[in-house]
């Protein structure tokens, strides 16, 4: 099997949760975050799934960094000026099993909360202890056995009450740290009461302290017998998935931003909602940065998207092979395209000068608009620059979607056939939200109906092919959004199941009646602000589809990542707008209950059917 194509099977393993490092870093393009992240700072990343915070922890591993390098030693460009880890990266990702297998125990009056907290944070450190051994193994060469078993003697003597045979190796420590944690889990597992009391009892006190004090100190002993091993004197724990992790460790890394030991460092991840109160005295760009993997402008995630889009292209059609070349430009894209030899846009041959003719006849509001800024509604044409980017390219992308969803009669066009609005590179950059996850899974949807092995440089996937494609991808991800409830609580449990998809749906169909049948404006609404009054589930369920990347938090020019739903500017991903009738541009917001205001049947979310369309 060539090369190219054992890169190919691992780019469609697009969940890195899964993937070792080695395997990240075979497949890793690097993005900005990446350059915030190495810095010696704490950082919190944010994003929502699959935008490649899993990836972006395992690169700073040693593992990892020494494939890249291997790498490199081939390729040397995509690391070009960019910085590398000055310390030494522990991967600690966060298992579900921590809260899932001991939330019951919580809830038995025979058991209680303490015994369950207690427990969690055992496995916790086992955990840790894990993660770092399996880090000081990679640090000792075969010839540094000695130094492993002295490094292990001396944890044992110094934190070892665990009823099991000390360890002499690493490999050793790692293997009695998971027995003991298997035992831990069968016996919860049997739920009896007196043998979880017992266990308790038994359990090491010291691993049932401070999330981070076994780990800390466990890098420490290998700090005194060869921290010359250790890349810049400096550790770095890398937490995972904060968001499944019990809320007493949510609380104790956050606060340990502002007081951990030096010299460690902390890099969490979790979701775009951060939990402000949950800091402490820990201030942003003060004791942490505050990274973000989303974008609010989706043209914004481009560079990287046409990275690691070039790389799969190239490793299926040829080293000459771009994502232009294959997929084609947008009829909505307002770059420069030099190789063009059609009419220069707006002029009076052109097809935007064509689609504002053909609108003007049949939608009253466009005509009048153009008529007030001084076109002629049946030859809009203007040689003045500062019209054309005030006026032309800012009305460009709603003329299309009026002329792709409404008929000469203003009604919905059936969906027979997919517009051609959602084809083109641009749009398959944008529909992906920057997100590496949904980028790969679409182009390898795309790669189906590619003549493999072109050599071509023109158009090999049609833009009809590539807008059903699209139009699937935002289905399947529509019907993912479904499977997401929030259960009311108390009395209303029983007689409401409210989904993501369903609230998705309403807001969607919302923007897209004001967006096709309202007066034509220059300045449309695209976008929703959380206004106060929210019930809880309509909260909850907006949390949840910031974390599934179903809803964007749109910033400022400078973003800030919301602390609080309340007030916080919103759209919807742009995934979802071959379903919708949807335009890929933002513009000003309402209020969320505006778009709501009108179902008197809120409370069931009952708007949509098992198909959207």
């Amino acid at each position: 099997m060539t090369e190219a194509k054992d890169r190919s099977r691992a780019s469609r393993a697009f969940n890195a949760r899964w993937l070792s490092p080695a395997e990240v870093a075979e497949n890793f393009v690097p993005v900005p975050a990446f350059e915030e992240l190495v810095s010696t700072h704490h950082a919190v990343l944010l994003g929502p799934r699959g935008s490649g915070k899993t990836t972006l922890l395992k690169m700073l591993t040693r593992r990892a960094l020494n494939t890249w390098s291997t790498l490199l030693e081939e390729d040397p460009e995509p690391a070009a000026n960019l910085a590398l880890p000055s310390f030494e990266a522990v991967y600690l990702p966060s298992d579900v099993r921590w809260s899932i297998e001991l939330s019951a125990l919580s809830d038995d009056p025979a058991v209680g909360s303490e015994p369950a907290v207690l427990l969690q944070r055992f496995l916790v450190t086992a955990s840790s202890i894990q993660a770092v051994a399996r880090t000081l193994s990679l640090l000792c060469s075969k010839d540094d056995r000695l130094l492993e078993s002295e490094v292990v003697k001396e944890f044992v003597v110094n934190n070892w009450s665990l009823r099991a045979p000390a360890p002499a190796t690493l490999t050793q420590l790692s293997t009695a740290v998971t027995v003991a944690s298997n035992q831990i889990r069968g016996v919860v597992n049997r739920r009896n009461a007196d043998d979880i009391a017992t266990l308790v009892s038994r359990l090491p006190k010291d691993w049932t302290s401070g999330a981070l004090d076994v780990p800390i100190l466990l890098c420490d002993i290998f700090n005194r017998h060869a921290g010359h091993k250790v890349r810049g004197e400096r550790w770095a724990f890398c937490f995972d998935e904060l968001e499944i992790a019990p809320p007493w460790l949510r609380q104790e890394l956050l606060v340990s931003l502002r007081s951990v030991t030096q010299p460690y460092l902390l890099k969490l991840t979790g979701t775009p909602v951060f939990p402000l109160e949950a800091l402490g005295s820990a201030a942003r760009d003060h004791d942490f940065k505050q990274i973000m993997l989303w974008h609010g402008r989706a043209h914004d995630a481009r560079p990287f998207a046409c990275q690691l889009a070039s790389r799969f292209v190239r490793d299926h059609f040829g080293p000459d092979a771009t994502p232009k070349g294959i997929f084609g430009h947008s009829s909505v894209h307002e770059e420069a395209d030099e190789e063009s030899t059609s009419s220069a846009k707006y002029d009076r041959d052109s097809r935007e000068y064509k689609d504002f003719v053909k609108l003007a006849k049949r939608d009253d509001s466009f005509a009048q608009l153009l008529h007030e800024k001084g076109l002629d509604p049946s030859d809009p044409f203007t040689k003045n620059t500062r019209l054309k980017d005030s006026l032309l390219r800012k009305i460009r992308p709603l003329v299309v979607l009026r002329l792709a969803f409404l008929g000469k009669d203003n009604r919905l066009r059936s969906r027979r056939k997919v517009p051609e609005l959602y084809s083109g590179i641009e749009v398959l950059y944008d529909v992906c939200e920057g997100n590496p996850r949904w980028l790969l899974g679409l182009i390898s949807d795309l790669n189906n109906p590619c003549r493999k092995g072109s050599r071509r440089s023109e158009v090999v996937v049609s833009p009809q092919a590539q807008a059903e494609i699209l139009l699937s991808f935002a289905r399947r991800f529509h019907d993912e959004l479904t499977a997401r409830t929030v259960r009311q609580s108390g009395e209303e449990e029983e007689r409401h199941r409210w989904t993501l998809g369903d609230l998705v749906g309403n807001v969607a169909k919302a923007l897209s009646n004001r967006l096709l049948f309202s007066p034509f404006s220059l300045d449309p609404v695209g976008t929703f602000r959380m206004d106060q009054g929210q019930p809880p589930q309509i909260e909850k369920l907006v949390e949840a589809g910031l974390d599934a990347g179903a809803f964007i938090y749109v910033g400022g020019r400078k973003q800030v990542t919301p602390n609080k739903l309340e007030g916080s500017r919103l759209r919807l991903s742009y995934r979802l707008a071959p379903l919708y009738r949807l335009p890929l541009r933002s513009y000003r917001d309402v209020i969320l209950t505006s778009l709501l205001e009108q179902r008197d049947d809120l409370d069931l979310f009952s708007l949509l059917d098992k198909d959207p369309t």
